[in-house]
């Protein structure tokens, strides 16, 4: 995906469900477009934001409509997300990257997992309740074979090297 300056997400659920359910400290999501200005002026704007301490930027909306409908001929339909994990204090555990990247079609990537779980649930390959550990309802191999049908690469970096492990290479 390149380096990339990327901005905070506003706030969401999962700031305040991942570390009640997974036991961790903090949890950021960041999200970057193609367009380095872009980037840069939505993370100066959640600065503003904070700083003055702003609840409300709705008046941004228009701005931020033109803006978009400017910018989108200059970007592709590609998408990307990557999760790192890393902990603290424990001497040895080094961080560990998760990467989902598709040429085309990008939007779909966050969509993959619920749209899964809800096609299992209404065809049911599963009956679980409340949050559940992706293992404990799908297998290493149903992911890789539902992302290549969609053309998702997956990769992991656990030693400063990325590794493929699904999609198409």
């Amino acid at each position: 995906m390149g380096n990339r300056w990327v901005y905070s997400v506003v706030d969401i659920a999962d700031y305040y469900l991942q570390p009640k359910y997974f036991g961790v400290h903090s949890v950021e999501f960041k999200i970057g477009s193609e367009l380095d200005f872009l980037n840069r002026s939505l993370s100066v704007v959640r600065q503003l934001k904070s700083v003055f301490g702003v609840k409300s930027v709705d008046w941004l909306m228009p701005i931020s409509r033109a803006l978009i409908l400017m910018t989108s001929p200059f970007g592709t339909s590609q998408g990307g997300v990557m999760v790192e994990v890393s902990s603290k204090g424990c001497p040895g555990r080094n961080k560990i990257y998760v990467s989902a990247f598709a040429e085309e079609r990008g939007e779909i990537i966050p969509a993959i997992l619920p749209s899964l779980a809800a096609k299992m649930i209404l065809e049911g390959e599963i009956a679980f309740r409340g949050i559940v550990p992706l293992t404990e309802w799908l297998s290493t191999e149903r992911l890789t074979e539902e992302l290549a049908k969609r053309r998702v690469k997956l990769s992991v970096n656990t030693e400063g090297r990325w590794v493929h492990v699904a999609g198409n290479c």
